[in-house]
């Protein structure tokens, strides 16, 4: 009776185990690189989940601008363009939703 008590924790230990695993694997979280120059702010995204992604740019005038929408793990590049609205850019971030 011990044995088949010890042997039911133990599987239940290595299925919590690949479980805790599988759902927090860095690649299913998806992974971003990201580019700047003075008027310009770029992302692209890699990595197995059903998010969208966009570069955006806070430019120097006040104004933010978008890049184009991309499906996260496509590995596209996302460009928002400060020169688009007259101005360089202040600092770039990645917006993320899904």
């Amino acid at each position: 009776m011990r044995r088949k008590i010890a042997t039911v924790f133990a599987l239940i230990a290595v299925v919590l185990g690949l479980w805790t695993a599988i759902s927090v694997t860095p690649a299913m979280a998806g992974s971003c690189k990201k580019w700047t120059d003075k008027n310009t702010h770029g992302v692209a995204c890699y990595g197995y989940t059903q998010k969208y992604y966009a570069a955006m740019a806070r430019c120097n005038n006040r104004k933010v601008v978008q890049g184009v929408a991309r499906r996260m793990g496509s590995g596209a590049w996302s460009y928002a363009y400060c020169t688009s609205v007259n101005s360089s850019l202040t600092y770039g971030y990645n917006k993320v939703w899904g």
